[in-house]
């Protein structure tokens, strides 16, 4: 797990994936507001083209002199832009959770630590299923709405 104390140290570094395929240059580090852990990295992925992307940073490794990240290099390069230098939203922190397929489920809470559901602050994520599987989880929906009126 990469933590705080390492973030320093990770900008200027080159980003590879698992196969050691560069990906580009780190240049920040954004840290989740929560938990106070690093959870994405901007990568610089070419000097002349400027352009950046954000990398989850679950599952990667820090060597000191490069980070291993757990998506491939063509993922990492397609992720949806943003713009950098600013706090990520929950919109678009979702997109980036949806295009690497990083389930997640967001729970805010309250000043007594208690769940409080807010719907504009749930992200979900988009799972692939086929449609038989879908038309049975939405005859089952409907039985259980028949079985409780």
């Amino acid at each position: 797990m990469i933590t705080s104390d390492v973030i320093d140290s990770m900008i200027g570094a080159d980003a590879l994936d698992a196969q050691d395929d560069r990906i580009g240059e780190v240049s920040q580090v954004y840290v989740d507001e929560r938990s106070d852990r690093p959870t994405w990295v901007s990568v610089r992925l070419a000097l002349l083209s400027g352009a950046e992307v954000l990398v989850p940073l679950e599952d990667a490794e820090w060597d000191e002199r490069s980070l291993r990240v757990a998506v491939d290099r063509q993922s990492a390069r397609e992720a949806p832009r943003m713009e950098m230098d600013e706090p990520l939203t929950v919109g678009e922190e979702e997109r980036l959770y949806t295009h690497y397929g990083i389930p997640t489920v967001r729970h805010p809470r309250d000043e007594d630590a208690l769940i409080v559901p807010d719907p504009d602050e749930v992200c979900y994520s988009v799972q692939d299923v086929t449609a038989e599987e879908a038309r049975s989880v939405h005859d089952g929906a409907q039985e259980d709405l028949s079985r409780a009126s």
